[in-house]
């Protein structure tokens, strides 16, 4: 529990510091302008909103520097509990593939992120199929094992 409260800690005092010294300001984007298909007379204005600080890109760094060797440690973790006799505690192959693909999934959304920065729906779209993809892929390797174990099929 302390682990936990302390990684918490370290991200709310990043995200702190980043709010204290750097506010996040929002910057309009009014794209241009297209007369109404339905209605001539009628001409239409998009606009994007963006959340913009001087320094995002050292505070955004930072947190993905502190949250990567969080997943070194967990990939540590795996390596030297991978030998454990018990089979019901070496979870350690099936924790090593979810460190992979959290990996794998969060490079692919932080890719996307930064290339479509300005088609919100498109990057909602691939941000929360990213986050889904990734949860539940997670929890089918950690899970999955158990249930085929202690509900063996019969034939």
């Amino acid at each position: 529990m302390l682990m936990v409260g302390t990684l918490v800690l370290c991200n709310v005092l990043v995200l702190l510091v980043w709010d204290i010294f750097d506010p996040i300001t929002i910057q309009v984007n009014k794209l241009d302008q297209v007369v109404s298909p339905n209605d001539w007379d009628l001409s239409l204005q998009y606009e994007i909103h963006f959340c913009v600080s001087e320094h995002k890109s050292i505070f955004t760094g930072v947190l993905y520097v502190m949250h990567g060797l969080l997943l070194l440690f967990g990939a540590f973790l795996t390596w030297e509990t991978r030998n454990v006799k018990y089979k019901e505690f070496n979870d350690s192959h099936m924790i090593g593939a979810c460190i992979y693909n959290v990996t794998v999934v969060a490079f692919v959304c932080v890719a996307m992120h930064h290339t479509i920065e300005n088609k919100p729906s498109e990057l909602y779209a691939i941000t929360s199929g990213c986050l889904m993809f990734g949860t539940l892929v997670t929890e089918a390797l950690i899970f999955m094992p158990k249930v085929r174990r202690s509900n063996p099929c019969v034939d």
